[in-house]
């Protein structure tokens, strides 16, 4: 079901009019990894991470710097402005397209890679060099299902998972996968296709915060793409902290106590305390991290009528 290379020459205009998945714009540059610094939607909202199977632009003027491994697998990465591959980066993406005015890449580290699927890997110095106003790699064809709602929803003591699909043509099914972090997944559990179109699935053992989901579509040759990730928060009666969102944006986050507010202190993983401002509300009191933190694990140690408990969380 996929189709041949692609190795030509064409307008940016051309390009983007191929792309039918999610479009993620660069909005001011620096770190990839910072949800921040990308805009996605009509209007634009930012603060989401670009995920597998999404279309990258990198606006003329703006600069998106790829130090870490990226991970997911891009359908295609546009580059107007500039890719900077550095500090051992790593990126894959299926199309690769630098404008020829505007568009360049950049490495500083022989460990650096740019990688286009089923094509050629650029490493180190070759990076800069990459040919411009060429699309290169394999632009790829339509997945066989598309999901037109994918939603969750708490009851009991379970998270409902509900999503449609409006195409299915030989399909294998649905894996579902989960994560607590929003990065790190695993499999819970499949559904089989049936070209019905609604489907249901129920997560028996969520985790008190954030639940993340997503689905992985398997087409019957072996292919398969990923859905967009939801969250839903759930809630247990036996939780003594409740911590939301983790991970946290913007260094802001709420905690919520069942036996009542004391006292709250955040560590990093070498002992050293975090300057924070807390605001006590009613039933819950917000947290400011005031040190310059990112993508960094944290410990927050909550003192609850005498008890002292302790919570890692996660600092994007």
């Amino acid at each position: 079901m996929r189709t041949k290379l692609l190795t030509i020459s064409f307008t940016l205009i051309l390009f983007n009019s191929i792309a039918t998945t999610r479009t993620f714009c660069g909005a001011s540059g620096g770190n990839w990894t910072v949800a921040s610094n990308w805009c996605t939607g009509n209007p634009a909202v930012s603060g989401t991470l670009p995920v597998a199977g999404d279309d990258i632009i990198i606006p003329a003027g703006i600069t998106v710097i790829a130090n870490s491994n990226i991970g997911p697998i891009f359908r295609s990465i546009t580059v107007n402005g500039t890719l900077n591959v550095s500090d051992n980066g790593k990126v894959e993406t299926q199309v690769l397209y630098i404008n020829a005015s505007t568009g360049s890449t950049f490495s500083n580290s022989n460990n650096d890679k740019l990688k286009i699927t089923g094509g050629v890997t650029y490493s180190g110095n070759e990076i800069n060099t990459i040919p411009k106003g060429v699309a290169h790699g394999t632009i790829p064809p339509s997945f066989p299902v598309k999901i037109s709602v994918f939603e969750a929803s708490s009851y009991e003591s379970k998270i409902k998972l509900n999503w449609k699909t409006k195409e299915e043509t030989n399909f294998s099914g649905f894996e579902i996968h989960k994560s607590y972090d929003g990065k790190s997944f695993e499999s819970i559990g499949f559904v089989s296709g049936t070209g019905e179109g609604n489907y249901v699935f129920s997560d028996n053992s969520p985790k008190s915060g954030n639940n993340y989901y997503r689905l992985k579509m398997i087409d019957k040759d072996g292919s398969s793409e990923f859905s967009k990730i939801i969250s839903q928060f759930y809630q247990s009666e036996s939780s003594d902290v409740l911590v939301y969102p983790n991970p946290i944006e913007n260094k802001t986050f709420e905690i919520k106590t069942v036996k009542g507010y004391s006292d709250f202190q955040i560590f990093n993983l070498s002992g050293e305390r975090i300057n924070t401002e807390i605001q006590k509300n009613l039933d819950s009191s917000s947290i400011i991290i005031k040190d310059k933190i990112e993508n960094q694990s944290l410990i927050l140690k909550a003192n609850v009528n005498g008890n002292i408990i302790s919570q890692k969380i996660f600092v994007n």
